[in-house]
């Protein structure tokens, strides 16, 4: 299935995730011209650069509580399981170092390790469209069970922020051999720490025609999505990296409209763990 894209077949009004990741990524492209114009009139050197990130995985079986409202005041707990299910990422960040000397050049190594207590430390910011199918394998509350088989499409715009916790004290130069450039080095390996809060959007299929229950209709929810994540990347070429990714994402719940009798299901938020292989191509 074709990431950041719904399937089935609604009409563009059903889609409202798809257009929240167009809105997002040409948001995106646009602060990427900005930031490629600022880098080039400021004459940065080649440790501050923006990069493309693409990356595809899986996400691990999960589940979610939810909460149906069957009317006149009938409410029993229950649980959502997921089989897991593909999981993408696409990024467009930008790694930087704060910490300058007074004539504007980083205090990073030039090859040598001698002094690491002086050596700044790079960040990162991102802007990460995360999206995934997690297959709805269960459904149960009280006596009820039901195995819909289908699956859940949430879709993230994220902001990140990630720092380096370790790296390899083996270097490889920053340019190509043939034209040095002048700033020195960059680890051959390194890990990260990340951290990221968005917007969220999450769709339930209608189960009702499957289950018998007219409580488990479609639903659509909003919301604040939380991530953290550990990443550690190699060089593998010039300006390619090789990255893999284990992190686990937050999601928000999704309620569905009310019936005749007033009653209505929350899926309430869940937690879901992915691991993700792609690769990082830097713009220097």
């Amino acid at each position: 299935m074709t990431p950041f894209l719904n399937s089935g077949t609604g009409s563009a009004q059903r889609l409202p995730g798809w257009r929240l990741a167009m809105a997002a990524w040409a948001t995106a492209a646009a602060l990427h011209g900005t930031a490629s114009a600022q880098a080039a009139s400021s004459k940065e050197d080649d440790l501050d650069f923006n990069y493309v990130q693409l990356g595809a995985g899986w996400a691990f079986p999960s589940k979610a509580p939810l909460k149906v409202n069957l009317g006149r005041g009938v409410e029993l707990p229950g649980e959502t399981r997921f089989s897991g299910g593909g999981a993408y990422s696409l990024v467009l960040g930008r790694q930087f170092y704060r910490d300058r000397d007074d004539d504007g050049t980083v205090r990073a190594p030039r090859g040598s390790r001698e002094d690491e207590q002086d050596e700044t430390k790079p960040m990162r910011v991102e802007l990460e469209l995360w999206t995934a199918q997690l297959k709805r394998q269960r459904i149960q509350f009280g006596n009820f069970t039901t195995r819909p088989n289908d699956s859940v499409q949430p879709q993230v715009v994220f902001l990140n922020l990630a720092l380096p916790i370790a790296e390899s004290d083996e270097r490889v130069q920053v340019g190509a051999d043939e034209q040095p450039r002048e700033r020195g080095n960059e680890p051959l390996w390194r890990w990260w720490l990340g951290a990221g809060v968005g917007y969220a959007s999450i769709q339930y299929p209608n189960a009702s025609f499957i289950s018998g229950c007219d409580c488990l209709r479609a639903a659509d929810g909003r919301g604040l999505a939380v991530q953290l994540k550990l990443m550690g990347e190699r060089r593998i070429g010039q300006d390619t990296y090789l990255f893999g990714q284990v992190g686990q994402v937050w999601l928000p719940g999704a309620v569905t409209a009310a019936n005749g009798n007033g009653g209505e299901t929350q899926f309430q938020r869940g937690r879901h763990a992915a691991v993700f292989l792609g690769l990082r191509h830097t713009f220097r």
